[in-house]
């Protein structure tokens, strides 16, 4: 027998300019709409890498409120992009690294 794939409950916020795409990606689960055009989405998914992997494709236009925990998955992956990125601009410009926190 097959074990089922885990699943996680999340809640997004999507900012108004990615809605749409939130509701082609997401349109079968709980949407309701907030002030200023954002949506509120609440799903149930199977967890894995594909998960991480969508939410990034929506950039800064997202906001994960629960659970924690792929909150803070999603802030580290990112985190490392812009390490890898950030890096990489500063051996070819001279630039300084910024911080996560905005500061050089």
């Amino acid at each position: 027998m097959i074990a089922a794939p885990s699943e996680v409950h999340v809640t997004l916020r999507i900012d108004g300019a990615k809605a749409m795409k939130a509701e082609d990606w997401f349109g079968g689960e709980e949407l309701e709409k907030e002030n200023a055009g954002s949506l509120r989405i609440r799903l149930r998914v199977p967890a894995g890498d594909w998960l991480l992997n969508t939410l990034l494709s929506f950039g800064p236009g997202i906001e994960i409120l629960e659970p924690r925990s792929l909150r803070d998955a999603l802030a580290g992956m990112a985190g490392e992009i812009a390490d890898v990125n950030c890096t990489r601009n500063n051996r070819q410009s001279g630039l300084r690294k910024i911080d996560r926190r905005g500061k050089s």
